[in-house]
């Protein structure tokens, strides 16, 4: 409709949304123009013997999970990632893999701890795997939603709301130090007049290759855990809390089935407590001073 016909409503609506596709593009050609990554594949999906017509493998993640009988069964994770870029950088082939967010995406490898937030991270496992010529470099998340509201007595001018956008917009998530990411992030740092800007661009967590083998450890223990205990029938309601907040519980439709309340004293398993904490900070132990010489 002309926009003379058109709601008021609508035609916020359709500007927003057109500031917001202006933002999230100012940021990927700003991110790319000086990258060697280049996006390779769109909404790709990892399934059973399927490999892509210039021979890269897109098989799910698979884990050999003992069952109660005592026999061993293969499960297979699948699911479909948003974005995966390749970089070919001094004769070695790196892979990223990017997930896009409506809303801001809070990562933490204390959640990794207890099962949670794996989705990427096994996404960039089953490639690497299945790929053994590449390289992990890292699996970030880049929120795409809008800006939350401020309080001004003018238009914002356009830096302004660039900072704003990127305040709320970093992306987030694990990287490889000394990876294809991790030298174009130090690059770019270097290289930009407002260091802030640069910095509030990489707010993923740095790790070396050798503590990332040590977090998929972790998550194929987690899997295999979980995954032994719902075959065997236990479905017992053991939620992830962050001190008193019950994460998985908040927005659950069955909290009333399971009977779990606040503050009740049956096995919960926090994120805020010492085992969660140890692991994640031994995972960043020296790497963030190593990551910004």
């Amino acid at each position: 409709l002309p926009e003379e016909e058109s709601s008021h409503r609508f035609i916020a609506q359709y500007k927003s949304i057109g500031n917001l596709c202006d933002m999230l593009l100012g940021y990927m050609l700003g991110e790319l123009k000086n990258s060697d990554f280049s996006p390779k594949y769109f909404e790709l999906s990892l399934e059973d013997g399927k490999t892509m017509p210039d021979g890269f493998s897109a098989k799910p993640f698979a884990l050999e999970v003992p069952m109660p009988d005592g026999s061993v069964k293969t499960v297979k994770i699948r699911g479909t990632v948003d974005r995966v870029d390749i970089a070919d950088s001094s004769g070695r082939h790196w892979i990223r893999v990017i997930d896009y967010k409506t809303g801001p995406k809070d990562f933490s490898l204390k959640k990794v701890y207890y099962g949670l937030n794996l989705q990427l991270l096994l996404y960039l496992f089953a490639l690497c795997r299945n790929n053994s010529e590449y390289r992990a470099s890292a699996a970030t998340y880049y929120p795409s939603g809008s800006t939350p509201l401020i309080d001004t007595d003018q238009e914002p001018d356009e830096q302004t709301k660039r900072e704003l956008w990127l305040k709320e917009h970093s992306g987030d998530g694990i990287a490889v130090i000394d990876s294809q990411s991790d030298i174009e992030r130090r690059n770019y740092i270097a290289a930009a007049l407002d260091k802030k800007e640069a910095e509030s661009m990489f707010s993923a967590d740095m790790l070396r290759l050798e503590k990332l083998n040590v977090l998929e450890e972790r998550i194929c223990d987690q899997l295999t855990e979980n995954i032994s205990a719902v075959v065997s029938g236990d479905v017992s309601a053991v939620p992830v809390v962050n001190k008193n907040d019950l994460l998985a519980c908040t927005y659950c439709k069955y909290r009333s089935v399971c009977g779990r309340r606040p503050r009740l004293e049956r096995a919960v398993r926090d994120i805020s407590g010492q085992e969660a904490s140890g692991f994640a900070n031994m995972l960043k132990e020296k790497d963030r001073e190593r990551s910004d010489k």
